[in-house]
């Protein structure tokens, strides 16, 4: 069980490296491929790992304020004061007793900033599976229903575009805050983790080759039907190997990246702050943006650190 969980932390630390180095790459995700590759599977793996970690069977027996007990303290609490920080920063300054300060400030608690929507669905996707298993559906029929709602919203967002500004709708929150069309990588983190020992991955490999070429060639020649198709194939045979690699047999420990999956919540929440203390000195060189950001995350990972051995002594 330790070594799995030391997989699983080593996965989510890749991931968190994956994020941090997808938000440090320049240019737009169609423009780079790099970051066209990395956004093609970063974020369907946490939410398949959030799905492999989430208490399947227990979640059956726990009423809404048992929910709501368990995740406040985190990952909630946490996300609330984030999002107040970058309301804060992120909102055009102005008069305390103004509207048009106060409609920008709680415009983000609607519309989180930048990453922070990832708590948001996150939420969702438990509030959701909550009351699936309460109807007293097994895993496969919420898997099923999770695939007819992904599949279906990813049609609405290409029909609905996001609005912008401090403009608001339930379809623009429904579709853009809480990701619904990433709920069936919820849901797959937790099948394959269920249902593991008696599924093949010898297809896996080639299939995921094979679907990564056509990532590579949708970025030169851009197909919206494909590009919906190949990302969720890709992905689902990814979470496939993600979850027999964390099942596996045990392997050498890598410390550094365990370490970051084990605080990947606040490595997550705060690690767009120093970018944008970067991107607002608009350094003069390239060199000198990387420098400065990389002195910034080193002091935002002692900061995790030096936290996180606090509380330990103050338990």
């Amino acid at each position: 069980m330790l070594m799995r969980m030391s997989r699983v932390d080593l996965v989510k630390g890749g991931l968190i490296i994956l994020v941090i180095a997808g938000h440090l790459l320049p240019g737009e995700f169609h423009a780079n491929l790099a970051r066209w590759i990395i956004y093609s599977f970063h974020m369907p793996l946490f939410t398949a790992v959030s799905g492999y970690l989430f208490s399947w069977e227990k979640m059956r027996e726990f009423r809404f304020a048992d929910v709501v007990r368990k995740y406040w303290r985190r990952p909630v609490l946490p996300w609330l004061v984030a999002l107040a920080v970058y309301a804060a920063v992120d909102t055009a300054p102005g008069s305390l007793l103004s509207a048009a300060y106060w409609a920008g400030f709680l415009g983000h608690f609607i519309r989180p900033f930048f990453h922070l929507w990832f708590i948001a669905a996150y939420l969702f996707w438990v509030l959701l599976s909550w009351a699936l298993l309460h109807l007293r559906l097994s895993l496969p029929w919420i898997l099923l229903t999770g695939s007819l709602l992904s599949f279906g919203s990813e049609l609405l967002r290409h029909w609905i575009p996001p609005l912008t500004g401090n403009h608001f709708s339930g379809a623009d929150t429904f579709l853009y805050t809480l990701h619904p069309n990433y709920y069936v990588f919820f849901v797959l983190g937790g099948f394959f983790r269920r249902y593991n020992a008696g599924l093949s991955v010898g297809w896996v490999v080639p299939a995921t080759l094979l679907l990564l070429t056509a990532e590579v060639l949708l970025f030169y020649y851009p197909n919206e039907p494909a590009e919906a198709v190949v990302f969720f194939l890709y992905n689902f045979c990814l979470i496939r190997l993600m979850v027999a690699f964390v099942e596996g047999r045990p392997s050498r420990h890598y410390r550094l990246p365990e370490w970051i999956g084990v605080h990947s919540l606040a490595i997550y929440l705060w690690h767009v702050l120093p970018l944008i203390i970067v991107f607002r000195l608009h350094l003069a060189s390239a060199l000198q943006f990387y420098l400065l950001n990389a002195a910034l995350m080193t002091v935002l990972f002692l900061g995790v650190w030096m936290t996180a051995r606090i509380r330990q002594r103050l338990r």
